[in-house]
């Protein structure tokens, strides 16, 4: 018989029975839009040492369609906590629950550490569900990993770059600069993809998007035809799959992308690329 305790688990590590029922823990947003919360602590002292980490961020009231909602991971002792993974993005629709998302990142994360997430949305007062998974690092060899930059990002808005596919429906569109130049060598990237924060329904409506790097003009793909699309809701549905696709220090990464629609607001997203280091 095959003995799998050599393959190790997923650990759940943050507070799943709070108020609003089996969710995540709660993280109460700022009276003021685009500002940060308070840090929350999702654990006070992580059981093992991991190799990757899963967070779940789910829209935790009601809110005004397509507002902006970022969540950031943090690690270490109560006020010192240091960035782990930033501004990982979705767009809130009517009602609590609408928007849940995921993202694995194949970071390295010791035993013994504090764990906490802080929010910042468009809308002010919106609270987020937060939970967090480790994968043990018995499950998979140690990362080399140790933190995910935002790399697009505008916590001034709470959205990432605007990518305009252009008036012909499902044609690709110009290249859009997300960054210019790289500061360090990343091992790969994961993404969050959302409606521009735009509250005007019109209907669902499909994307296509490359993301390219290179200079201006010379762009060459490294994830291309990567699909979402936007509903009736304002919401973009999209998969989070973490791409092992390494991006040297220096490169200008750009996106580019194609819509269902070529209406003016509808055929617009926006994207961040988490970069992880």
């Amino acid at each position: 018989m095959a003995d799998f305790t050599a393959l190790g688990s997923l650990t759940g590590i943050s507070s799943e029975g709070t108020s609003t029922g089996t969710r995540g823990t709660v993280i109460t947003g700022s009276a003021s839009t685009d500002t940060k919360s308070s840090w929350v602590e999702l654990d006070a002292s992580t059981a093992t040492d991991s190799s990757g980490l899963i967070v779940y961020v789910r829209q935790a009231a009601s809110s005004s369609l397509g507002s902006g909602m970022m969540v950031d991971i943090g690690i270490g002792a109560a006020s010192s906590e240091e960035v782990l993974v930033e501004s990982l993005k979705i767009n809130l629709g009517a009602q609590a629950g609408d928007s849940i998302f995921s993202w694995y990142f194949p970071i390295a994360i010791a035993e013994g550490e504090r764990l906490s997430a802080r929010v910042q949305c468009s809308e002010a007062s919106q609270n987020a569900n937060v939970y967090v998974q480790l994968i043990d690092a018995s499950f998979k060899a140690q990362s080399m990993a140790a933190s995910v930059i935002a790399i697009g990002d505008d916590t001034g808005t709470t959205n990432g770059t605007t990518i305009d596919p252009g008036a012909s429906n499902n044609t690709k569109g110009a290249w859009v600069e997300i960054n210019a130049s790289t500061s360090t060598d990343l091992y790969g990237f994961n993404f969050s993809v959302g409606t521009n924060n735009n509250a005007t329904t019109g209907g669902t409506v499909g994307f296509w998007f490359d993301v390219g790097i290179g200079s201006s003009g010379n762009e060459e793909i490294i994830a291309g035809d990567m699909a979402m699309c936007i509903n009736n809701r304002e919401q973009a549905a999209f998969d989070t799959h973490y791409l092992d696709i390494p991006i040297p220090a220096g490169s200008r990464i750009a996106v580019r992308g194609q819509s269902s629609s070529n209406n003016a607001t509808q055929r617009l997203f926006d994207i961040i690329i988490h970069g992880v280091l």
